[in-house]
């Protein structure tokens, strides 16, 4: 398949250089003005049309496809267009100018100038309603700010954490009092949200959780007990999220366990943070205060007499990287403190009894500094405690013992927002890996020139270019749809999307070669921050049976008579054999194309609108197949799903929307 989408890339025989020459002049540097002289003129706000429609991929599994929906959607009008440039334009000149993303994976934290500075681009309230305090960016807006976002994906997660699963509940189920006391805090950055929903022995799973809420003998406040952990943004939160379980009585009187959403505040008593995990990739997701006063630290050395003046308040900077130099030196050797002075810079402050032969006391002194750092330097991801929190009746969100849909609205609704992460991580990776091979040389020729070079390369470019279409597809589709029903388009774009991010990304580093093994290059650090991708928002795997369960609920009332029908042969010979003879074609892998799609698109297009077709009419037979064989128990065969939705090792639940996407942009680009 990637050949084929490679070849629909080169149309009108297109050389593969044309391709290198594009992303080569792409990643060219680029005169920005000063952060700090551009106005963002914000147009009023449009109110698109919605319309209503059926859901898109869940029609697939019934071989049906809107018409529609071939035609590539154009959401934003010219002076909102104009809007969202320019404010890309200061964006990408801030995160040129003040972000570093290499300190912040270095020191594992983001430092509050450059919170600030996301606040003063009012980058935490970008899909909060204007009514609220927020900017009301559409869907299609929020997918492009994200791509200029993730030039720092530490940045990217912190804020997507707020904005898509730490204030979507409150966007959701909130009263309208609720709304106008929170909203306009979170919108400016003030507060921060964050989603409480993870524990150590359920992972996601709702129905295992075992934090507790108790109403109170008056009935005025329910107090919980328990603890979540994986709560992204939980150190530097104002406003909790918080997924617990809570008793009701049924009609006989029998007590059931529920799940009701609250809204905790992080000044609530009983709230408390623990110790933060050192993570593979992302490290960059935790807030460091830079001002950092280490006479603290020399007051837990046990040596009050000996304060820095130079290490006051307005030290920050030079504090942050002390700690790390530090961390780095007590973990290659265990010796004295002295050397940790002369990092200070005050070679004249040694303690006698800090030498080689004070091991346990030093070790002593290392747990205290770790313990101040922590406090001070608070890591994003980690675990919350709720310890006898007392929580106002009005701070249940949504209804009581309803929280359980409520969560599952937040996760399948989050994960549309990823996909400009991917993009722009695979543009960056495929701007390197150009620039090298057009300029390194090897047996004479640059590397460019080679054909398995030019093959690889085109491969990325081009399922790049999927993720893209898919992203903004699906972001239309939010953006223009009465109640839209997506969840299943957001899944299949988060599993292909990240899969593809992984793939090319190893794709890239193996064009880069020996480059791509060292550590003073960006390469290595991206790459450990994009391995989170495959796991939150739901593990890849989990995700692939989820699509395939969905669509075969949506389709099973439609073919529910036929199935039965196939289940029992005996007592149904005439459907039987009607059955057979009308998919005799399928069971030899040829299915009749007779969609028509191609008349909904430019003919140049027929030969991929084809294959579209025959995904479609194929994950149709194999929907069939499976719940002809298992009725319904087919849930508990989850290694037949994937293997029934796969065919020729090709992935049926994700493959018609990539082909969706890229035939209807083709058709517009015409």
């Amino acid at each position: 398949m990637c050949t084929t989408i490679t070849r629909l890339l080169l149309l009108k025989n297109s050389s593969r250089s044309l391709i290198i020459r594009t992303y080569v002049e792409s990643t060219s540097p680029q005169i920005r003005p000063s952060f700090e002289a551009i106005k963002i003129k914000s147009p009023s706000r449009p109110k698109l049309t919605k319309i209503k429609k059926p859901p898109f991929a869940k029609s697939l599994f019934a071989g049906e496809i809107d018409p529609d929906v071939m035609t590539y959607p154009e959401v934003l009008d010219e002076d909102t267009l104009k809007a969202l440039n320019e404010r890309l334009l200061t964006i990408e000149d801030f995160f040129a100018k003040q972000v570093d993303s290499a300190a912040i994976d270095s020191a594992g934290c983001i430092p509050p100038d450059i919170l600030e500075g996301l606040k003063q681009l009012d980058l935490f309230g970008q899909q909060i309603p204007v009514e609220y305090g927020g900017l009301g960016l559409t869907v299609t807006e929020f997918a492009r700010l994200s791509e200029a976002l993730a030039s720092d994906p530490s940045i990217f997660l912190l804020l997507a954490a707020h904005q898509l699963l730490g204030l979507q509940g409150l966007l959701i189920a909130g009263t309208e009092e609720q709304k106008y006391r929170y909203l306009p805090r979170l919108a400016n950055g003030d507060w921060v949200a964050a989603l409480c929903l993870s524990e150590s022995e359920s992972g996601s799973d709702l129905t295992s959780i075992k934090t507790q809420a108790t109403l109170s003998e008056d009935g005025d406040t329910w107090v919980i007990n328990g603890s979540k952990n994986w709560v992204t943004n939980g150190n530097i939160a104002n406003l909790y999220i918080v997924f617990a379980k809570t008793k009701m009585e049924d009609h006989k009187g029998q007590i059931h366990d529920r799940t009701t959403a609250f809204l905790v505040e992080r000044e609530f008593e009983g709230v408390s943070c623990g110790q933060p995990d050192d993570k593979l990739g992302i490290r960059g997701t935790s807030t460091c205060e830079r001002n950092t006063d280490l006479t603290l630290l020399l007051l837990l050395l046990g040596k009050e007499e000996h304060r820095f003046g130079t290490y006051t308040a307005a030290s920050g900077q030079r504090g942050t990287q002390i700690g790390h130099v530090y961390c780095c030196f007590w973990g290659k050797r265990n010796t004295d403190l002295a050397l940790l002075l002369l990092l200070l810079g005050k070679e004249e402050h040694r303690f006698d009894t800090s030498n080689a032969a004070s091991g346990q006391r030093g070790t002593q002194i290392w747990h205290f500094y770790c313990c101040f750092w922590a406090k001070r330097n608070t890591d994003l991801i980690l675990t919350v405690f709720f310890k006898e929190t007392s929580v106002p009746v009005e701070n249940v969100l949504g209804e009581v013992n309803k929280g359980f849909n409520l969560a599952l609205d937040i996760l399948n609704g989050s994960r549309y927002g990823m996909g400009g992460l991917l993009t722009e991580v695979l543009k960056k990776f495929i701007g390197w890996a150009t620039e090298h091979v057009v300029n390194r040389n090897q047996l004479g020729k640059t590397l460019k020139d080679f054909e398995l070079i030019q093959e690889k390369l085109a491969k990325v470019t081009s399922t790049t270019y999927a993720v893209e279409s898919m992203t903004y597809l699906l972001a239309a589709m939010l953006d223009t749809y009465e109640d839209p029903d997506c969840t299943m388009e957001a899944a299949m774009l988060k599993v292909f999307g990240t899969e593809t991010c992984w793939n090319g990304i190893n794709d890239c580093l193996q064009l880069l070669g020996g480059k791509g093994y060292l550590k003073n290059y960006p390469y290595e650090r991206l790459l450990r921050d994009m391995r989170i991708t495959m796991l939150v928002d739901g593990a890849n795997d989990a995700l692939r049976f989820f699509i395939a369960f969905k669509g075969l609920q949506h389709v099973g009332p439609l073919l529910n008579e036929r199935v039965k029908g196939m289940r029992n042969p005996l007592n149904n010979p005439g459907l039987v054999f009607k059955t057979l003879w009308k998919r005799r074609n399928q069971d030899k892998d040829d299915p009749s194309l007779n969609l028509g799609l191609c008349n909904n698109l430019h003919p140049a297009l027929e030969v991929p609108s084809k294959l579209l077709e025959y995904c479609v009419l194929r994950l149709q037979y194999a929907s069939e197949m499976v719940l002809t064989r298992h009725g319904s128990e087919v849930g508990e065969h989850q290694m037949e799903l994937n293997l029934s939705t796969s065919h020729d090792k090709v992935d049926l639940l994700s493959i018609p929307q990539q082909f969706l996407a890229l035939d209807t942009r083709f058709g517009r680009s015409y």
